[in-house]
């Protein structure tokens, strides 16, 4: 079985959080289980770490790659 810890902010309702473990079943397969982590620091979103890498969703990296990308 495969294990994935996502990291949300503590406001994170328990539907949303079993949303995101859906979708993530869905990309990752079936056997997958989860651990949540709340992060006061986290604005939104939510970041997914895994043996296969990190999946940083979280708003502070959405906007960083899009500064990146209008700025240059």
């Amino acid at each position: 079985m495969k294990h994935c810890v996502i990291t949300v902010r503590p406001e994170t309702t328990k539907e949303t959080f079993e949303y995101i473990c859906t979708k993530a079943r869905a990309r990752f397969g079936a056997n997958v289980g989860f651990s949540r982590v709340d992060d006061p620091s986290i604005i939104g979103g939510f970041i997914l770490q895994m043996e296969a890498g990190v999946y940083d969703m979280s708003y502070s990296a959405l906007l960083r790659d899009a500064r990146r990308h209008l700025c240059g």
